[in-house]
C-alpha cells in the first residue's frame, strides 16, 4: 500500500514533455546559435518525459543516459559561466543535472542574490550540492534557515523546502536526534499554507517510521488530515475563480520553460491547470495514506 501511495503521490511531477525538445533546438538552430536556455529546455523535457515512462513501466532510471549528450550543446566549464543571469541559471542546471557539482555550485553562487522565483530555485539547487555533493552541512543548515525566511512558500514553487527538509531530517536521525527531525518535519509543513501542492506534505507519509519513533505519529496525522482539508477548500476556490491569462505566471513571469516543467507543468497547460490537477493529486494521495493510517 504505502508504496502504491508514493508512487500516487510522485506522479505529481511525472511529465509527457518529448516533444519540447525538438522544438526548443529547432528554435534556437534557426537562430543560428543553441543557447543554454534551448538546451537546458530540451533536456529537462527529454528527461521528466523518460523518466515518467520508466516509473510506469517499472524500470530502472539513469538521468545521465538522457541528460550527458546535451553536454556537446554546451560549454561546461568553470571559466566559461554566462554573464546574463537567466543563461547562467539554464547553464547552471544543466551542469547540476549531470551532477558536475563544481561547475554548477560555482554558476549558483554567482547567483546567490537573485529575487524571485529565480532566486529561489537557485538557492534551493546550491543548498543541495552544499550537503549532499560537499557534506557541508553545517552551512547548508544555516543557510536553509536564511532560505526560509528569505523565500516564504508560493504557489509558483511546489517543490520549496522539501528536498532540504528530507536531507535535514535524514542526518539529525542519523544522529540520533529522532526528535529534532520529527519536529523539523512537522514545524515546516505547518507554516507551509495549502494553497498549492507543496511536495513537504509528502514528507509526513515519506517519513512515517521516523515519526513514529519520536511519538509524533498522531502529531503527525492530525496535521496532514489539517492540511488535506485545507487543500480541499483551496481546489474549490480555484474551479470556482478561473484565472485571467494576464494573470498567469507561465506568460508573464519571464522565467524559461525548463523551470516549469521541473515544477510540473504539461505542454499547453495554464497555470491554474497545473495547479487544479496537482492539487487534486496530492488530495488523493494523502487520503489513501491517511485511510492506511485508520
Amino acid at each position: 500500500m504505502r508504496v502504491f501511495i508514493a508512487g500516487a503521490l510522485a506522479a505529481l511531477f511525472l511529465t509527457a514533455v518529448a516533444a519540447a525538445q525538438d522544438d526548443a533546438i529547432g528554435e534556437a538552430e534557426a537562430a543560428g546559435i543553441i543557447s543554454p536556455i534551448a538546451v537546458a529546455n530540451a533536456m529537462v523535457a527529454e528527461m521528466t518525459a523518460e523518466r515518467r515512462l520508466a516509473r510506469q513501466a517499472g524500470e530502472d532510471f539513469n538521468q545521465l543516459d538522457i541528460n550527458r549528450p546535451y553536454l556537446a550543446l554546451v560549454n561546461i566549464h568553470i571559466n566559461h559561466i554566462p554573464d546574463d543571469a537567466e543563461i547562467a541559471a539554464a547553464w547552471a542546471e544543466i551542469a547540476f543535472l549531470n551532477f558536475r557539482a563544481v561547475d554548477a555550485r560555482a554558476a549558483y553562487r554567482g547567483l546567490l542574490d537573485q529575487p524571485g522565483l529565480l532566486g529561489d530555485h537557485v538557492w534551493r539547487r546550491y543548498m543541495q550540492i552544499q550537503f549532499r555533493a560537499f557534506e557541508e552541512v553545517d552551512e547548508a543548515i544555516e543557510l536553509f534557515d536564511s532560505y526560509r525566511e528569505r523565500f516564504p512558500p508560493r504557489p509558483e514553487n511546489v517543490t520549496g523546502y522539501s528536498q532540504m527538509v528530507q536531507n535535514l531530517a535524514g542526518y539529525y536521525s542519523s544522529n540520533g536526534d529522532t526528535d529534532q527531525a520529527a519536529r523539523l518535519i512537522l514545524d515546516v509543513i505547518a507554516s507551509t499554507p495549502a494553497d498549492a501542492a507543496y511536495l513537504v506534505f509528502t514528507r509526513i507519509p515519506a517519513n512515517r517510521d521516523l515519526l513514529n519513533d519520536a511519538g509524533l505519529l498522531d502529531e503527525a496525522i492530525t496535521l496532514l488530515t489539517e492540511k488535506r482539508d485545507a487543500l480541499s477548500a483551496t481546489l474549490a476556490t480555484l474551479r470556482a475563480t478561473p484565472q485571467l491569462a494576464s494573470e498567469d505566471p507561465y506568460l508573464v513571469s519571464g522565467l524559461a520553460d525548463w523551470y516549469w516543467t521541473m515544477q510540473g507543468r504539461l505542454p499547453g497547460e495554464t497555470f491554474q491547470a497545473t495547479r487544479e490537477r496537482q492539487i487534486a493529486a496530492m488530495i488523493d494521495g494523502l487520503d489513501m495514506w491517511l485511510e492506511s493510517e485508520g
